[in-house]
């Protein structure tokens, strides 16, 4: 898995802090267009030309190809149970 550091930026729903970018691949590191999950309230998110983040509308959420829409909800599910058991 890659992880890049970027500038500082924040979730536009619940403005929690992110500082790195994982890629949910082993293959590629993180570019803009790539969608992400916030860590706090697990909204789905789009990476930015600038590594900023935006919310994912239902619509582009629809549209992902199933491999990467069913690995966002496959974190998010990972996300809500690690706090559930506190991991």
């Amino acid at each position: 898995m890659f992880t890049t550091k970027i500038n500082d930026s924040n979730c536009p729903v619940c403005g929690y802090e992110l500082n790195r970018l994982s890629s949910i691949t082993h293959e590629e590191k993180p570019r803009p267009g790539d969608c992400t999950v916030c860590l706090k309230c697990t909204s789905f998110l789009l990476i930015t030309d600038t590594f900023g983040h935006a919310l994912m509308s239902d619509k582009q959420i629809a549209e992902l190809p199933g491999k990467i829409r069913y690995q966002l909800f496959h974190i998010r599910e990972l996300i809500n149970v690690s706090r559930t058991r506190k991991i």
